[in-house]
């Protein structure tokens, strides 16, 4: 690909913080600097000769005429969810169309609850908390007490459960569920728009939180008339509609209630919903309490009581809380609780806290393995082995893994590479023996990666649709790239190239169907996923392997599946953009490649135009666009946010905004720029270096500001107590 057919994306510095109140955004998360070497790096000019008209302020983002039309765009998109809401009128009950779909088991959680009530091991380790750990038999009676403080309020059907990893956020969930309600956990992360998106998805009536999220659901709790906020961890009081966790569940009542409440449970019983992100809302994914009892056992790869886990995804990803929570309670396993902070700056955090406590079961997005691979590395390089010793090992680790992953003989030398190599790295990170699941296809590099460093990770299909793995990679057969084979209880098959899965894990629904939302079901739920099989291993097991997808979508190295044209058609609303598309595909972050319309740059920008020749690296045009992509970006899951964008030309795509490009225009569009793309997300190591530095700099600066906001916030709540006294 020569120079010029390479996408050049415009280089501008950080922007001052943005005005919007979303905490995980408080400094610019759309970075359009680049380090391919064919692409040349602008230094933005100082604000006052560079700032856009009408930005009257250094934490504006976009101009007054702009924030009328972004307000008309979001008013649309309001209605429009409005009308969804109003269609489903969820009532925390099956309807007549879910039933139709839904398959019974004919247990509910209250067996795992029941079941756990003599145990006498260890629980869940915060590890975050100086090792805090916690017993069964005492994170059971926690669960007790909030059931049966919950029983005492009859009114409430629907919770949210808006927490940073704690046991608390298991115990409150748990104790929901047992007392009949049902439960959707929400990100901390979400801006404050999103948080009412998802109590609106299920009319919450409760929403149990702490005080990261605070200053949100105060605000929240002055259009919701209905909610009521418990803070779990702050003392903020005990009257009104926001209170401590102590006084809403002192209202205990008789624990013979709980019994009864148990025994009403049914397998139908509607135990969660999960919000997937949809559009400018969610579509909300049903779990009865049959479903989860289906997905523990059928998720289960061998787990036994001695086993441990390291828990480190958000509670609020389902896969992470299915295994750490559900599966644990069920097999009495020890869970330790890690910050996802952990997991910033090249993960060397979480690095240590694998080393120190050498987890024997290990669920991860492909990103975090990612992270384990850069650390084992490191390991590698601490032992002072030679090069060619290294190059040795990787070449014997990505044929041993492939051929003992399908029933062959492993190459000839790959037992010295393991002594030689593997085997340090792998004690040296405490993986040693651990197994290593994903919960999604790692990238072609990352795996030959990880089978050289001696790590097989079993990569599988999990949905929330199908309530956690639906195919999975196992210990006696591994295809490398595949989705895996099937699932003991669950049915998955190929028609028309799509796969299908059905059984007692799928869900009988989304609780806000319609033709907005339309959950694809034909004898079972069809998936998207275009995939072809081939038999492998000794008994010959059909493995699924992929081939794309049946709609545009884009997942990435954390496992979120991004539906992208509703982001596209914004995106193209801003001014002087005539098309958009984004990539991401197996990538940590979200990038725009836009076409311009260089007369509506002149007619927008007026005497600041760039020339023609210039537009796409000018930083002046660069610092318009990217203030209107944060403003738009706020309004989305942090996973959907467009971190970089190019100007590039679209000749695939259509002038028509309302048209969604096929996936073989995208791909074609990828293909074109593969070379200026790769360098995007994957620059020279002397970049990425210099990035984490101006990364830990302003993380620094963020948890200075909170924890600023934190001692002002303490303040306040002391203030108001002393007032209500």
């Amino acid at each position: 690909m020569s120079e010029s057919d390479s996408p050049k994306p415009i280089s501008v510095e950080k922007t001052p913080l943005p005005t919007s109140n979303d905490t995980s955004s408080s400094y610019s998360e759309v970075d359009t600097s680049s380090s391919s070497p064919d692409i040349p790096k602008i230094v933005i000019a100082q604000p006052s000769s560079t700032k856009p008209e009408n930005d009257d302020s250094e934490s504006s983002t976009i101009s007054s005429d702009d924030e009328k039309k972004d307000d008309k765009i979001e008013i649309e998109n309001k209605e429009e969810s409005k009308e969804i809401i109003e269609n489903s009128n969820f009532n925390g009950k099956l309807e007549e169309h879910h039933l139709k779909r839904y398959k019974p088991e004919g247990e509910t959680l209250a067996k795992l609850f029941k079941d756990a009530r003599g145990f006498d091991k260890k629980a869940y380790t915060r590890v975050e908390q100086k090792n805090k750990t916690k017993m069964w038999n005492t994170f059971i009676e926690e669960i007790e007490n909030a059931a049966c403080g919950l029983l005492a309020h009859e009114e409430v059907h629907g919770v949210v459960i808006c927490m940073n990893n704690c046991s608390e956020a298991f115990s409150v969930g748990m104790g929901c569920i047992l007392a009949g309600k049902y439960v959707t956990y929400a990100p901390t992360s979400l801006t404050k728009l999103r948080l009412e998106k998802i109590i609106e998805l299920i009319n919450a009536e409760v929403a149990f939180i702490d005080n990261s999220v605070l200053d949100y659901f105060r605000d929240i709790m002055k259009t919701k008339e209905n909610l009521k906020v418990v803070v779990i961890g702050t003392d903020v009081g005990k009257e009104g509609k926001l209170l401590s966790y102590t006084p809403y569940i002192s209202n205990k009542v008789d624990k013979s209630k709980l019994d009864e409440s148990l025994n009403k449970l049914k397998p139908d019983t509607i135990a969660e919903v999960i919000a997937v992100p949809e559009g400018e809302g969610y579509k909300g994914v049903i779990w009865t309490h049959s479903n989860i009892m289906a997905a523990i056992k059928a998720n289960d790869p061998g787990l036994n009581e001695q086993m441990t886990i390291m828990e480190i995804l958000p509670n609020s990803s389902f896969g992470e809380r299915l295994f750490s929570m559900y599966i644990a309670m069920s097999k009495q396993l020890h869970v330790f609780i890690a910050d996802t902070n952990d997991l910033q700056f090249g993960g060397i955090k979480f690095a240590k806290l694998l080393k120190q406590f050498k987890p024997r079961f290990l669920l991860g997005v492909p990103r975090i393995y990612e992270k384990i691979a850069l650390r084992a590395e490191e390991q590698i390089e601490k032992g002072k082995i030679s090069n060619v010793t290294k190059n040795f090992a990787a070449k014997k680790g990505i044929d041993g893994g492939v051929k003992q992953g399908v029933g062959d003989h492993k190459p000839k030398g790959y037992g010295l590479a393991r002594t030689l190599v593997y085997n340090k790295a792998l004690k040296g990170l405490g993986l040693h023996k651990c197994y290593c699941a994903c919960w999604g296809v790692i990238s072609e590099n990352s795996r030959k990666q990880l089978l050289g460093l001696g790590i097989t990770v079993f990569e599988g299909l999990m949905l929330a649709e199908t309530c956690g793995y639906c195919l999975t990679n196992k210990k006696d057969t591994y295809v490398p790239g595949c989705y895996g084979s099937r699932i003991e209880g669950i049915n998955a098959e190929i028609k028309n190239n799509e796969i299908i899965i059905s059984g007692p894990t799928v869900s009988p629904g989304y609780v806000n169907e319609s033709k907005e939302h339309i959950y694809n079901y034909d004898n079972g739920y069809k998936t998207g996923l275009l995939a072809s099989t081939s038999n492998y291993g000794k008994k010959r097991v059909e493995f699924f392997i992929p081939k794309g997808y049946k709609n545009p979508t884009i997942v990435t190295s954390t496992s979120e599946i991004i539906e992208p044209h509703f982001i596209e058609y914004n995106l193209s609303k801003i001014p002087t953009i005539n098309k958009c598309i984004l990539i991401g595909e197996n990538e940590k972050f979200i990038v725009a490649l836009f076409e311009a319309n260089y007369d509506e740059i002149k007619k927008e920008l007026k005497e600041k135009a760039p020339s023609k020749e210039q537009y796409k690296i000018d930083p002046y045009y660069g610092t318009f666009i990217r203030q209107k992509v944060e403003a738009f970006n706020q309004q989305l899951p942090r996973s959907h946010r467009v971190k970089k964008f190019v100007m590039v030309e679209l000749k695939e795509i259509s002038e028509n905004k309302e048209d969604n490009p096929s996936m073989e225009d995208r791909n074609s569009v990828i293909q074109r720029y593969k070379s200026g793309i790769d360098k995007l997300y994957h620059p020279p190591k002397v970049v990425e270096q210099n990035d984490e530095k101006k990364r830990r700099k302003e993380e620094e600066k963020i948890q200075k500001q909170r924890r600023k906001e934190e001692k002002e916030r303490e303040k306040r709540d002391k203030k108001e107590k002393k007032a209500n006294k």
